[in-house]
């Protein structure tokens, strides 16, 4: 006699880019790119939209200029979720900021995690200098331990990215996000992103997976 009961439906299969063999994690990876409507994470490294050298959107994102230390860039990338989840563990955001001045700046990456709008985990890079040469940006990597948090279908996840700088004069700081990782292509006096560095925004998510 069979006493086992079976489900009535398949579940969803979930796939992940790779697995930690030391945490057990399953990660997968969500590129930030500026959308149609809004910034976005999508699972794909699709292009940017609005790929316009004479608007502050597209590739980057760019502050109005900026002397005094001050937050320039402030962004919100989010993801619907379509399937229950479990995130938790170690986040690695990987992401350029850059600056363009004719004087030496100082500039700053902070990253945070939200669930439907509420904080998660943040973190930040230390305040970096930056010489005159423009553009000038630089390739950074935060590390975010993101408690056991469950999400399920529709709830949202938000990455927040700010971009914080000073200069000695004004300047322009910038935030890169296109998932093709084209050059950076604004005017001289906009170009925060050096063409040696990426472009791309890229969140590593850690998930519990079903095993």
């Amino acid at each position: 006699m069979l006493t086992k009961k079976y489900l009535s439906q398949p579940t969803a299969i979930a796939s992940y880019d790779y697995t930690d063999l030391i945490t057990g994690k399953a990660y997968k990876t969500f590129y930030g790119i500026n959308g149609i409507a809004s910034y976005v994470l999508i699972p794909v490294a699709a292009d940017t939209h609005a790929n316009d050298a004479t608007t502050e959107v597209g590739i980057t994102t760019i502050s109005s200029a900026i002397t005094t230390y001050a937050k320039g860039v402030d962004v919100d990338f989010d993801m619907t979720v379509g399937i229950p989840q479990i995130i938790e563990g170690m986040a690695i955001l990987n992401a350029t900021v850059g600056s363009v001045g004719t004087n030496t700046k100082t500039i700053k990456l902070v990253g945070q995690i939200l669930k439907n709008g509420v904080h998660l985990v943040s973190g930040s890079t230390t305040n970096m200098a930056q010489a005159a040469a423009n553009p000038s940006s630089v390739e950074c990597a935060l590390n975010m331990d993101i408690p056991k948090t469950s999400f399920k279908v529709g709830d949202v996840l938000r990455l927040t990215c700010e971009v914080w700088g000073s200069s000695g004069a004004s300047a322009f700081f910038g935030l890169a996000h296109d998932g093709r990782d084209r050059n950076d292509n604004k005017a001289a006096t906009h170009k925060t992103i050096d063409d040696a560095h990426s472009t791309q925004l890229k969140l590593f998510l850690p998930f519990n997976p079903d095993l």
